[in-house]
Parts: structure tokens; C-alpha cells; sequence
């Protein structure tokens, strides 16, 4: 098995920790393929940290399903804002795609899932790979960039109504400096368009931390668009769930005994992606 460390800038910061299971060996190869699918998980943590309860207990439910799993760690707090985690992120999909080989993946089926905040960097670099003027921050070409599927838990993805509320109330201490300004380029409902990722969204209707009529419009919108989306509104659950059980909530008292569905309707719909395309 693959367990490494990866570094994706210069200070350290940037990360990419990889889990990749082996292609077994078997006599007869017929019941596996050899390349798996890829799983990319951004945790969130309001650009303020990286949260631990959105990364490993995640990655090994992806694991678990024959996925080779990359958990990013990005720029957070006063380096927070764009290009740079989206810089990270893109560093990470590249070498993920120029290391293909060793990781054993399908460099054609990448997924990335992201929470909270890491939902909003996540769905907002989904949208900007055909976009010329990322592109060019980016220093990378759309083939570079590009990913097929987008998970987004819980999103912070709707950045308008975030800044404006975050600079009416002054409370520039409890989030990151990219959610603290406005700017179309970093606004993931704003940079939606028609040829998006394929896109699955889970929200509870009691977060507390994003509304889930920000979520909402976003869907609503990504549905005006024509994309492929599909989409889930619990009535309980909270924010910042992640596997919803123990892996992830231990003792915490957080236990939203239905929302932790998303994970097995998750991957019933990746499921159903990968037919169509075959």
C-alpha cells in the first residue's frame, strides 16, 4: 500500500497525503480492473484550518470502496485568499494525473469531495477549469485542471451572502481572509455554467453555519443551467457532520442518524456515472 506525504509548495503547507491500495495479483484478473477511481478530499474549517474529522475518517470510507485516496491539506487564514488554496488544489490534481502509473488510477474518473468551506473551494475550482483567465493564474492548461465529479457536503459555496455578512458584523476573526471580500473569480455560484462536473450536494435543513437556502439557490441554479446534478436536503444534521458516525463524531454527541446517508447515496450515484460512461 501507498502512504506518503506529498509537498505542493515551498513553505510546507501545501500537502497531499496519499492512501493508494495495490493492484492485487491474482490468477485470474477478471474481477478487477487495473486502474482505480480517484478520490480527492478537501476538508473545511472555514479557511481558518483544515479540519481532521473531514479527512481520514472520509478517506477510508473511499478506500473502502476501491477508491485511491489524496487528502489535501491548503493555505488557510490570511493566506487563504484566492488564487492560492485553488493553487493548491490544482498542483494536487496534476500530480495525482502525472503520477498515474505509480497510483495505479484512472486518470479519466476523478472525484473531488469537499466540505464546508473546502465544498466552496472544491465546487468553485470545478467551475473555473474552462476558465482562460484561471487557467492562467493557474499556470495550467484545462486538460491540467480538469476533473469529472464533484462532491460538495455542506457547502459554504454561495460567497456572496457569506462576505456580506461577514463584514456587516466585523467578524473577520472567524474565518479565513478569502471569505471576508467579495470577488466574482472566487464566487462558486457565480462562475457555474452549463458544462460543469457531474455534481452530488448534501445539506441539513438545522446548519446553523450555512443556510440551506444558500445551498439552494445554488442548486437551483446549477439546475436553471442544465447541469447533471443531484442533490439532498436533510431535515437533520447540523454542520460539519462528515461521516456522521463514529469514525468521525466519537464521543462528541453528533450522531444524525439519517444525514450520514449521503455516503451511501454518494456512492450509488458514482456508481451510476461510471455505467453511463462505459
Amino acid at each position: 500500500m501507498i502512504c506518503k506525504t506529498i509537498n505542493l509548495s515551498d513553505d510546507g503547507v501545501a500537502r497531499l497525503d496519499v492512501l493508494a491500495m495495490p493492484i492485487y495479483e491474482p490468477k485470474s484478473r477478471m474481477w478487477q480492473s487495473n486502474e482505480r477511481p480517484v478520490a480527492v478530499i478537501v476538508p473545511g474549517g472555514s479557511y481558518l484550518y483544515c479540519s481532521d474529522r473531514e479527512r481520514l475518517p472520509i478517506a477510508l470510507k473511499f478506500l473502502a470502496e476501491g477508491y485511491q485516496v489524496f487528502m489535501l491539506n491548503y493555505h488557510v487564514g490570511n493566506e487563504s485568499d484566492y488564487p492560492i488554496p485553488f493553487r493548491d488544489l490544482a498542483k494536487a490534481i496534476k500530480h495525482i494525473k502525472d503520477n498515474s502509473i505509480e497510483y495505479a488510477i484512472d486518470s479519466g474518473d476523478i472525484t473531488v469531495i469537499g466540505f464546508s468551506a473546502g465544498g466552496h473551494l472544491a465546487g468553485t475550482y470545478g467551475a473555473l477549469t474552462k476558465n482562460e483567465r484561471f487557467q492562467k493564474d493557474m499556470g495550467m492548461t484545462y486538460e491540467d485542471l480538469k476533473i469529472h465529479q464533484m462532491v460538495l457536503g455542506y457547502p459554504a459555496i454561495n460567497l456572496k451572502p457569506i462576505a456580506e455578512a461577514i463584514q456587516h458584523y466585523k467578524a473577520f476573526d472567524i474565518v479565513g481572509k478569502l471569505f471576508t471580500t467579495y470577488d466574482e473569480i472566487k464566487d462558486g455560484l457565480a462562475q457555474a455554467h452549463k458544462e460543469m462536473p457531474k455534481t452530488f450536494v448534501f445539506h441539513s435543513l438545522d446548519d446553523n453555519t450555512v443556510p440551506a437556502s444558500h445551498v439552494i439557490e445554488y442548486v437551483n441554479h446549477l439546475v436553471k443551467l442544465g447541469c447533471d446534478v443531484e442533490f439532498h436536503l436533510f431535515n437533520e444534521g447540523g454542520h460539519g457532520y462528515s461521516t456522521g458516525d463514529r469514525l468521525s463524531n466519537l464521543d462528541d454527541g453528533i450522531f444524525p442518524t439519517r444525514a450520514k446517508a449521503w455516503l451511501e447515496l454518494c456512492f450509488a450515484w458514482l456508481e451510476t456515472i461510471r455505467r453511463k460512461d462505459d
